[in-house]
């Protein structure tokens, strides 16, 4: 079993490398396109004499500005800095106002992207600063059709609430997602951009058959036929980005499947024991580090919705279940459910140094079924030592409560 797990983390890290190299060499550049359609669109003022101009090259002017605008944001780099309070409820033990810190980087978007994601909680105890909970995601996603999206992710998680020392999680999977309606500016925008590019591509094409040929602009004549039809092929992904980035609401569930990597850390107090009077003796604290690897996979639903420009609401569950057995350990399905609820508020701008700034206000959820513990073999190697270990077991359930400004440059 252990070499099928192997076998496995060194696939998903292949498929995961292959990923996130993946870029799209051979897209269309709908920027590059569109200048180069520009500049031989008819000139009004010259042209307003002549039958082959009306205002469908004024209308198409527009439409290709907006097509530019939509491909820049479509392809650009995203940087973002988080900074907030974290608070946090675990085993009926409340710590509050501690530091959140995080960082977001983002490029691309429909058909593809590239996420790298830190995030660490910082408490400053005993004349130290110790991280509690921290997360890092490097992800790649690919979309095979509009409502369909694979991806490939590598994530690294601890939690001391939980006693988790350190967990890798490497895999792949797929997302099933619907979008409805566009946010109410956004969509005005989209509507006048299909007004102002209606029957244009035709309108355009019929100009161009109309220049007078030669044997050079015969082969110009090619080349803008393909350029054109280049531009509407490649105007389906910019449009399909734009309706998924600022859809009203959008609803979605993905099935994944992952190599876990899991050290936990359990405290444990260790008594000797005085034999043949049976006294206590010297009483210590040790530290266990027991460590796991299997398969599991998981069923996330999602959902969001937009009710204006300014504000966000998601939500989704993460169900992680077991795949190596045992599946269940004293009676117990292993398994883990990870929660989230956010809701982002999107303000003004800084002109000069911020895209954008926005307030976040989230809650998250931790749950494990079979949290770590020491395992009864280590127990009994200690009896026979005569030393008593305290039986200990992580916390099963851990709530986070965070509020932080977030910058996008």
């Amino acid at each position: 079993m252990k070499t099928k797990k192997n076998a496995f983390i060194l696939l998903s890290i292949f498929i995961v490398v292959i990923f996130i190299l993946h870029t799209s060499l051979n897209a269309q550049d709908n920027i590059k396109i569109a200048e180069t359609l520009e500049k031989v669109l008819p000139d009004k003022e010259k042209k307003e004499n002549e039958k082959l101009y009306d205002d469908w090259g004024d209308n198409f002017i527009k439409a290709l500005k907006f097509l530019k605008a939509a491909e820049e944001e479509r392809r650009a780099l995203d940087l973002s800095v988080e900074l907030g309070f974290n608070g946090n409820k675990a085993g009926g033990e409340n710590n509050l106002y501690k530091l959140n810190i995080g960082t977001e980087v983002r490029k691309g978007g429909f058909r593809n992207e590239f996420r790298f994601k830190a995030e660490t909680s910082i408490l400053y105890e005993d004349d130290e600063l110790k991280e509690n909970v921290t997360t890092m995601l490097v992800n790649y996603d690919y979309y095979l059709l509009p409502f369909l999206e694979t991806y490939g992710f590598v994530e690294r998680f601890s939690n001391s609430y939980l006693s988790i020392q350190q967990r890798y999680e490497i895999g792949i999977g797929f997302k099933l997602e619907r979008e409805f309606g566009t946010t109410r500016k956004k969509n005005k925008e989209l509507a006048k951009y299909n007004k102002e590019s209606s029957g244009a591509y035709k309108k355009f094409k019929e100009y161009i058959k109309k220049l007078p040929v030669d044997k050079k602009t015969s082969e110009e004549k090619k080349y803008l036929y393909k350029q054109l039809d280049e531009l509407e092929s490649g105007e389906k992904d910019v449009l399909k980005f734009f309706k998924k980035k600022y859809a009203k609401f959008a609803a979605g569930i993905a099935m994944s499947i992952f190599a876990e990597l899991e050290r936990a850390e359990l405290k444990t107090t260790v008594t000797e024991i005085d034999e043949p009077n049976g006294n206590q003796g010297t009483i210590l604290t040790k530290e266990f580090y027991p460590s796991d690897q299997l398969l599991r996979g998981t069923i996330r639903p999602s959902v969001t919705y937009r009710p204006t420009e300014y504000l966000t609401l998601d939500g989704m569950i993460y169900y992680k279940f077991r795949l190596d057995p045992p599946r269940k350990i004293n009676n117990n399905w292993d398994y883990r459910i990870d929660g989230l609820l956010r809701a982002k508020v999107k303000m003004l701008a800084v002109s000069g140094w911020a895209k954008k700034v926005s307030l976040i206000f989230e809650y998250r959820y931790h749950y494990d079924n079979i949290p770590p513990e020491l395992s009864v073999d280590i127990i009994n190697e200690y009896k026979v030592m005569g030393k008593e270990l305290t039986p200990v077991e992580a916390e099963k359930n851990h709530h986070e409560f965070i509020f932080k400004l977030n910058v996008q440059f």
